[in-house]
C-alpha cells in the first residue's frame, strides 16, 4: 500500500506539474535588446554567451551567442527588470542590471582573464552557473535563500543530478562517487565528511559543482564531487561550530562534531574533531535448502547486537608563500572500535534427524587508522607525498550454549592486520593556447605491505601482501569552439600485487601487468538551454586486502566468510550521454561493462549444509540505465525533485568447472524529496522525502522491493544555532529481504535491520568567518584497508 501511494503520488505530481506548464499565461508587454560585445582592443568577440536572467531568483529567462561582428539582439522580449549576464572563453565574466543597460549606448567590453581554460557558457538556471573544465558548477546562493536547508549536506539534496538517500550521496548515472571539500581529498569516511557538512552552514556553501569523470589529478575514478566552502575575511581571526546528534532506534547512539579555523599572517590551521557512537539490534533470519536433498534445509534465526565507536582527529597546517603558492601539512588518526554479539539459534533437518544448535558469536576489534601528508603547490604544479598506518586486531570467540548439539567444541580466534602505505604524486597545467586548449600530466607512485596473521586454537597462519602500483597520464583540454569542448586523458598503470604464505612457504604474484585505460569527456552546448555531455571512462578497481587473506572467519557454526587469495582486479568501462535542459531537467543514458567482476557468493560447505560467503571474479558484469531527474514547484513554499530511472543488469560466468552464470534483470527507481518553508522569516523548515526501488541484483543476491520515506524539521534559535528534528525510515523498510541460487544452495533472507531513527541536534557557529583557501588535489589513501 505505502509503496503504491509513493508512486501514485509521484505520478499525479508530474502530471500537476505538466498541466500548469501548459496553461496560458498572460502576454506582456514586449520590448527589443541589442547590442555588441568586444575585448579590451575593441575586437569583436564571436561567440560569447549572453544570457538574460531572472534577478529575483536568478532564473534563465533567455539567451543567446554574439555573431561574428560581436552583435546579439533580443527580439519581443517581455517587459521587466532583468541582469544580463555576459561571459566568454579567456575573459572575466560580466553582468548587468537591466536599469544600467537601457542606459548605456556604448559596447559591453569584457576583460581578458587569466591563462587558464574557462567556461564554455554560462547557462545559470536557477541553479546551474556555468560549465567550466567539464564540470557542472551549481552557485547555492539561491538555494541557500529559498530552500528548507540548514547546512551544507542539505544543500547536496536541492543539486539537479545528485542523489541523497541512506546517509549516501551519488550523480545520477554513476555507479560510484568521490566527495571532496574545498578540491581536496579528506581522510574522512563518506559518513565522517557528511557530518562535516552537516555541521557547515548552508550560507558558508559557496558552490556545489560535480564531474560525471574525475579529473585525473584527483587519482580517483567515477563521478566527483566538490563542496565548495568559503570562510572568510581578516586574518587573525577565528571561526568554527560544534553540533551534535542525539539518535534513538531500538537503541542509543549519538554524535558530536567540532570544526575550527584559525588564520594569523600567512599561517592557516584548521582542524576537525568528530566522535561517534552507533549502538543497534539487528535480526536476521536465513533459510537454506539443498536443491539436491528436497528433504534436508537449515534455518537460522541471528540477533545481532552492534556496539561501534569511532574518533576523528585531524590537523591541517597550511604556510601560504605567495597567493599561488603554499605548504600544507595535514595529519588525521581515525581509532575504531568494534564489538558484534551475534546470538544465534540453528535447525538443521536431514533425512536421518534434527539438530538445534544455539550459539554466541563475539567479536573485538581495535582499528587504528593514522595518515600524514605533505603537499606543496607552486603556481600550477603540485607535488606530494603521504604515509598511512592502519593496525587492525581482532579477537572473535565462539560459545555453544545448549547440550544438544553436535558441536561440543567452543574455540577462539585471533587476526590481525599491519598495512603500510606510501603514496607520492607529481602534476601540473601548462597552457597550450590562451584560453583554447591546457595539458595537465602527473606520475603517482604507492607501495603498500599488509602483514596478516591468523590463530585458532593451536594453529596459526602468517601472510604477506606487498603491492607496487605506479600510474602516468596525459590529459588534453580542448576548445573547439564556444559551444564545444573535450578533455582527452590517456593513463598508463603498472601493478603487482604478491601474496606470500609464510607458514606453508609459497609465494606468488597475483597481479603482475601493465594496463591502458583511455577517458574522453565532451560538451556541447547548442544554447543555454540545451547541454549535451558525452563521456567514456576505464579504470581498474582491486580487492581488499581482507577478501585477498584466506582466513575463514565464522559468523555462527554453520555460516562463515572465507578470504580468497586468487582474486584478480576488476577492469571497468564506462559511457554515458548526459541532456540538460534549462540547467535543472537531467537526462541521463548509461552503459558500464565490467570484466573480472569482483562480487561475494554463497557458497555450500562440502557437507552441504554450512554457508561460505567467499569473494570470488565473475566473467562480466554489464549494466545499462536510463535516469530522469524533474525539479518543479506546484506551490511556493514548496520545492520538489523526482527522480526515476530504470536499469537491466547481466550477469555471465563460464569460467568455472562446477558452476555457470547467466543472470539478467530489470528494475526501477522512483524518488521524490520536498523542502517546504513554514515560515521563513523565523527560519522554520521542513523536509518529505521518499523512494521505491523495485526487486534488484546486487551481486549474486536478488533483492526484493524496499521503500523509504524520511521527515525532518529544522529552526534557528538565534543568528548562529540551529535545532534539528528528524525521523529516518519511518516505516523500516528501505532493507529488503533477498534471495540466491547457486551452486545446489538456495537461500532466503528475511532482514529485520535497526534503519528507523528518531534523532535531535543542533549546530552552534562562533567566531568569524576566516579567508578561503584555494585547495587542490591530494592522493586519496586506500579505501582497501577495512573489512566488509
Amino acid at each position: 500500500m505505502n509503496q503504491f501511494f509513493t508512486i501514485h503520488f509521484s505520478v499525479k505530481l508530474l502530471i500537476t506539474v505538466f498541466f500548469i506548464s501548459t496553461c496560458p499565461i498572460a502576454v506582456l508587454a514586449q520590448i527589443q535588446l541589442n547590442s555588441k560585445v568586444v575585448s579590451e582592443d575593441n575586437k569583436p568577440l564571436l561567440g560569447a554567451s549572453v544570457v538574460v536572467l531572472n534577478p529575483a531568483d536568478s532564473t534563465l529567462l533567455t539567451g543567446t551567442i554574439t555573431d561574428e561582428k560581436g552583435e546579439f539582439a533580443f527580439n519581443n522580449l517581455k517587459k521587466r527588470d532583468f541582469i544580463l549576464h555576459v561571459s566568454f572563453v579567456g575573459y572575466q565574466t560580466k553582468m548587468i542590471a537591466s536599469s544600467v543597460f537601457k542606459n548605456n549606448t556604448k559596447p559591453i567590453i569584457l576583460s581578458s582573464s587569466d591563462n587558464k581554460l574557462k567556461e564554455v557558457t554560462v547557462a545559470k538556471a536557477r541553479n546551474v552557473v556555468k560549465i567550466e573544465e567539464n564540470k557542472i558548477i551549481f552557485n547555492t546562493q539561491t538555494l541557500s535563500e529559498t530552500r528548507a536547508a540548514s547546512n551544507a549536506f542539505e544543500l547536496l539534496d536541492y543539486v539537479p543530478g545528485l542523489l541523497v538517500q541512506n546517509d549516501q550521496v551519488s550523480v545520477v548515472g554513476s555507479s560510484r562517487v568521490t566527495l571532496v571539500i574545498n578540491n581536496k581529498i579528506t581522510n574522512m569516511s563518506m559518513s565522517q565528511a557528511l557530518n562535516f557538512l552537516r555541521s557547515a552552514p548552508a550560507s558558508d556553501v559557496k558552490n556545489i559543482e560535480y564531474y560525471f569523470v574525475a579529473p585525473k589529478r584527483f587519482n580517483v575514478h567515477g563521478a566527483l564531487i566538490n563542496v565548495e566552502l568559503k570562510h572568510g575575511i581578516e586574518k587573525g581571526k577565528y571561526s568554527g561550530n560544534v553540533s551534535g546528534n542525539y539518535l534513538r532506534g531500538r537503541k542509543n547512539s549519538y554524535n558530536g562534531n567540532m570544526n575550527f579555523s584559525v588564520s594569523k599572517g600567512k599561517f592557516d590551521l584548521q582542524g576537525i574533531v568528530q566522535h561517534e557512537k552507533n549502538e543497534n539490534l539487528n535480526k536476521q533470519k536465513i533459510s537454506t535448502f539443498i536443491t539436491s536433498d528436497s528433504k534436508s534445509s537449515l534455518k537460522q534465526d541471528m540477533d545481532m547486537n552492534y556496539d561501534k565507536s569511532k574518533q576523528l582527529y585531524s590537523l591541517n597546517p597550511r604556510f601560504n608563500i605567495n597567493e599561488n603558492s603554499y605548504i600544507d601539512l595535514q595529519y588525521s588518526f581515525i581509532p575504531d572500535k568494534n564489538k558484534v554479539d551475534t546470538y544465534s539459534d540453528v535447525n538443521l533437518n536431514t533425512k536421518l534427524n534434527t539438530v538445534n544448535t544455539v550459539s554466541k558469536n563475539t567479536s573485538l576489534g581495535n582499528s587504528d587508522y593514522q595518515n600524514i601528508a605533505l603537499n606543496y603547490k607552486v603556481s600550477d604544479a603540485n607535488f606530494g607525498i603521504s604515509l598511512t598506518n592502519y593496525q587492525d586486531p581482532t579477537d572473535q570467540s565462539i560459545y555453544i550454549l545448549n547440550d544438544l548439539s553436535d558441536f561440543d567444541l567452543d574455540y577462539t580466534t585471533h587476526s590481525t592486520q599491519d598495512i603500510m602505505e606510501l603514496n607520492a604524486f607529481a602534476n601540473n597545467t601548462s597552457s597550450i593556447t590562451k584560453g583554447k586548449s591546457s595539458l595537465e600530466y602527473g606520475i603517482s607512485y604507492k607501495k603498500i605491505e599488509n602483514k596478516s596473521t591468523y590463530k585458532k586454537q593451536l594453529a596459526q597462519s602468517r601472510f604477506r601482501l606487498t603491492e607496487d602500483r605506479a600510474n602516468a597520464y596525459l590529459s588534453l583540454n580542448y576548445q573547439f569552439s564556444p559551444k564545444l569542448s573535450s578533455v582527452f586523458a590517456l593513463e598508463l598503470e603498472y601493478d603487482k600485487l604478491n601474496f606470500t604464505d609464510k607458514k606453508k612457504q609459497e609465494e606468488f604474484d597475483v597481479v603482475n601487468d601493465y594496463f591502458v585505460f583511455p577517458t574522453l569527456d565532451m560538451t556541447y552546448v547548442a544554447s543555454n538551454n540545451h547541454i549535451f555531455k558525452y563521456n567514456f571512462t576505464s579504470f581498474s578497481d582491486y580487492p581488499s586486502f581482507w577478501d585477498l587473506t584466506p582466513n575463514t572467519w565464522s559468523l555462527t557454526p554453520y555460516a562463515s566468510v572465507q578470504g580468497n587469495s586468487s582474486l584478480k582486479p576488476q577492469k571497468n568501462y564506462n559511457s554515458q550521454l548526459v541532456y540538460i535542459f534549462k540547467g535543472k531537467y537531467i537526462l541521463v543514458f548509461s552503459a558500464d561493462l565490467s570484466h573480472d567482476w569482483i562480487t561475494q557468493v554463497p557458497f555450500n560447505s562440502e557437507d552441504g549444509y554450512s554457508i561460505n560467503y567467499q569473494t570470488i571474479n565473475i566473467d562480466k558484469n554489464y549494466t545499462t540505465s536510463m535516469a530522469l531527474v524533474v525539479p518543479f514547484s506546484i506551490y511556493k513554499p514548496i520545492n520538489s525533485k523526482f527522480t526515476t530511472s530504470i536499469s537491466r543488469n547481466q550477469q555471465t560466468d563460464n569460467s568455472h568447472d562446477n558452476y555457470s552464470i547467466d543472470k539478467t534483470n530489470v528494475n526501477f527507481y522512483f524518488s521524490l524529496n520536498n523542502s517546504i518553508t513554514l515560515n521563513k522569516t523565523k527560519q522554520i523548515f521542513a523536509d518529505l522525502n521518499a523512494y521505491y526501488a523495485s526487486g534488484r541484483p546486487q551481486g549474486f543476491y536478488d533483492l526484493d522491493d524496499s521503500f523509504n520515506v524520511d521527515a525532518s524539521l529544522r529552526m534557528s534559535l538565534f543568528s548562529n544555532t540551529s535545532l534539528l528534528f528528524s525521523c529516518k525510515d519511518i516505516f523500516n523498510s528501505k532493507t529488503p529481504d533477498a534471495k540466491t541460487q547457486f551452486v545446489g544452495q538456495k537461500n532466503d533472507f528475511k532482514f529485520d535491520f535497526d534503519t528507523r531513527r528518531i534523532s535531535l541536534g543542533f549546530i552552534y557557529n562562533f567566531g568569524e568567518k576566516i579567508k578561503m583557501r584555494k585547495e587542490t588535489s591530494d592522493l586519496k589513501p586506500s579505501d582497501r584497508f577495512q573489512r566488509n
